[in-house]
């Protein structure tokens, strides 16, 4: 899978931060059962880990930067982990940005080598199928209100 070439992909340094960027990114490379997978998992890992990073680092005095190295190591294993045994995505986690108050970015690169996506792209039929469906329920993408 190459690079999303969605004519709805956000122009803000390529960021999303929102259902409708994320799909619009991914539409013409995923269906949307895909797009609502990888998307439900990124939120799952970053809610869980978002409330681990609240709950431990709260108290400056009860951290130390190795125990934020070790969170961040265990957010970027789970997420990559995830996106790739379910919708079959490689993703790459920068950390970077925390250290300026921004928040983690999450880079998708493709998909898995020889995983069926790679093998056998993108099943059109489905995709128009689920297209005029999530339209007529009013969704960005099928699945993204349930």
């Amino acid at each position: 899978m190459s690079l999303p070439t969605s004519p709805e992909l956000p122009t803000n340094k390529g960021l999303i931060n929102d259902a409708k960027s994320f799909s619009g990114a991914f539409t013409l490379d995923l269906t949307d059962d895909q797009i609502a997978e990888a998307w439900r998992i990124v939120q799952r890992v970053r809610f869980k880990y978002q409330e681990k990073f609240r709950n431990k680092f709260n108290d400056p005095q009860n951290f130390s930067m190795e125990d934020i190295e070790k969170y961040v190591d265990q957010f970027e294993d789970e997420l990559k982990t995830r996106l790739a045994e379910g919708p079959g995505l490689l993703a790459t986690v920068n950390i970077l940005p925390v250290f300026n108050g921004q928040p983690i970015e999450i880079e998708f690169l493709g998909v898995i080598p020889g995983g069926d996506l790679d093998k056998y792209g993108m099943d059109h039929e489905k995709k128009e199928w689920e297209v005029k469906k999530a339209t007529a329920q009013g969704e960005d993408f099928l699945g993204q209100k349930g």
